[in-house]
């Protein structure tokens, strides 16, 4: 999608959101287990580099 116009479509906007609450917030499983794996390993990072 490329942006031409600074115009504000409400009616894209409405559909746009009507498509995206029509899936569940975590609707990839796979996608959240290795992003919970990612957040923790970040958070121990920084938890380490805190405390060093």
């Amino acid at each position: 999608m490329q942006f031409t116009s600074q115009k504000f479509d409400s009616t894209r906007f409405l559909e746009l959101t009507s498509i995206l609450e029509g899936h569940p917030a975590g609707c990839d499983p796979e996608f959240d287990a290795v992003y919970d794996d990612l957040e923790r390993e970040f958070a121990e990072l920084r938890f380490s580099l805190n405390h060093n």
